[in-house]
This record gives C-alpha cells, sequence and structure tokens, in this order.
C-alpha cells in the first residue's frame, strides 16, 4: 500500500531530519559567538513564496523538503527533494527545486486505483534585483522542465515559462511581501487525457513576524487563475487555484533554519491541505 509506504518515507524523514538537527545543535553550542547569531531579515525567507519573493540568497540556500499533500479529487501525494538557490554576483539569484512523488492515483468506475512514483517536473528560476532600500523590488522568470512522467500524473510533458514582479519591504516587527506574474502552459496529455493549454494569472502575497529572535511565524496567501481550457480534476491547476498557508521558522543558527507550513486549498487547482517540512542551510 502507497499510504505504507507514505509512513515509511516520513518516519525516515524525520529520523533524518531529527539527527541533522541534533548535529546542527551540537555545532551551534560548539560555535564561537560571531556563529551564534541568528539568521538576517533577507535570510528568513518564506514557505511557499520562496521563489517570489523579492529577497535574494546572501550567497547559497540549499534545503531538503518533505510535502504531503490531498488533492482535490482525493488523491494523496508524497514530495521529498531539494530545493537549492545561489548568487553568483550581487543582485542575481538562481535556483531550482526537484521532487521525487510518491501518488496514489484514484480511478474512477469502483476501480481501486494504483500508485505511481517518479521524478516530477523540475522548476528553475532566475531572479534580478533593481533596489533593496528602502523597498526592495525584483523581477524573475521561472522555467518549468518536463522531467515528470505526464502518464504517470508526474508532470506536465510540457516545457512552460513565467514572468513576475516581486516587493518586499522588513520592517521592524513585521516583513512583508507580494508578487504578480503570468505563465505560459503548453498543450498537455496527461494519462491520455488532452489538456489545451492557457496563459494563467498568478498574484500573492506574505507576512512574517519575528516573535523571538529565534523564532517566526508567516501567513500566505496564492492565487493563480487556471492553466488549461479544460479542467481534469486530477492535474492541479487545471482549475484555479487559491490556498492560504501558515507558516513556522526556527533559526537554529546564523546559518540553518528548520521550516514548516500547513496550506488550505481554497479552489480546486490547489491541493484540499498540505503538510510542508524542511531543513535549510544558507550561507
Amino acid at each position: 500500500m502507497v499510504r505504507t509506504t507514505l509512513r515509511n518515507w516520513f518516519c525516515c524523514s524525520v529520523a533524518v531530519g531529527a539527527l541533522a538537527l541534533g548535529l546542527n545543535t551540537q555545532a551551534a553550542l560548539a560555535a564561537d559567538t560571531a556563529d551564534q547569531q541568528t539568521a538576517s531579515p533577507d535570510d528568513r525567507r518564506f514557505v511557499q513564496l520562496f521563489i517570489q519573493d523579492a529577497a535574494l540568497v546572501e550567497n547559497g540556500w540549499i534545503e531538503g523538503q518533505v510535502r504531503l499533500q490531498t488533492l482535490s479529487n482525493d488523491d494523496d501525494v508524497f514530495r521529498i527533494g531539494p530545493l537549492v538557490a545561489f548568487s553568483p554576483i550581487d543582485k542575481l539569484e538562481f535556483g531550482a527545486r526537484l521532487d521525487f512523488i510518491d501518488r496514489d492515483v484514484t480511478e474512477g468506475n469502483g476501480d481501486p486505483g494504483r500508485s505511481e512514483s517518479g521524478i516530477g517536473d523540475t522548476t528553475a528560476w532566475a531572479k534580478w534585483q533593481f533596489f533593496h532600500n528602502p523597498v526592495q523590488f525584483t523581477v524573475g522568470v521561472e522555467v518549468f522542465l518536463p522531467t515528470g512522467n505526464e502518464d504517470d500524473y508526474l508532470g506536465s510533458g510540457e516545457f512552460d515559462f513565467g514572468f513576475f514582479g516581486a516587493v518586499r519591504k522588513n520592517l521592524e516587527d513585521a516583513y512583508l511581501t507580494g508578487h504578480f506574474g503570468f505563465r505560459v502552459n503548453g498543450d498537455s496529455t496527461v494519462d491520455g487525457n488532452d489538456l489545451e493549454g492557457d496563459t494563467s494569472i498568478f498574484l500573492g502575497g506574505g507576512v512574517m513576524f519575528p516573535i523571538h529572535e529565534r523564532f517566526s511565524l508567516s501567513g500566505e496567501l496564492r492565487v493563480e487563475t487556471e492553466r488549461y481550457d479544460n479542467d481534469l480534476g486530477a492535474v492541479p491547476h487545471s482549475d484555479s487555484a487559491i490556498d492560504l498557508t501558515v507558516g513556522g521558522y526556527w533559526y537554529a543558527t546564523k546559518r540553518s533554519t528548520v521550516r514548516g507550513g500547513v496550506a488550505l486549498g481554497l479552489e480546486d487547482g490547489a491541493p484540499d491541505w498540505q503538510f510542508i517540512a524542511g531543513y535549510a542551510w544558507h550561507y
């Protein structure tokens, strides 16, 4: 059963995360005073809006993430994989994200369904920051590479791309971010179902509260119009998508962050709910 697989993956992920956290805590206790400073405001990045945040990484960001999702058609999805970003020069950031996916595919007509596993589509991006003070303003491009198998509901099978602009303001008691953009989606055939691509519009925003030097809480809202002219419930974003995320962050050291969130889908194009957990090292 795939749910047993999910539980095993989740338990392994928790164990690995606990080990990494323990090693990191030991390193933190052994570090000097300078190394025990907490993360800078720009290193306090949002869980869901990492890419569409106007802030850039200082030098690099390496994170392992786990996501548990239930889609609007009742498919259960498990995702695990890296999120990597780096800044080769001032004002420029490159990044990529790739997930291994384990999915329960729901079938109709009384069919018990099937399980599919494999690599999903790859997201890559580049961002250029025009201004940093008094307000950060950044423009970016996203490229979606069809590395997932569309016949197994693991990808779109098409090369898509998007553009966005983002702003951010770091206040003393809160960090505010917002973005607006569009995505060009190609025609796709997923498990024999033809989908006619459309240009979707997306926007969103978030607020983060640094309630303690080592802890923050956040709220994020994302909205996107449908990516395809025809709706297929098994394909996320084939309908319009709205989700609301509540996140929490613990800055274990100046260079490492443990973070997580719970997201609630408010439209069928977004997962009904998802749990997100990650451990990041940034330098």
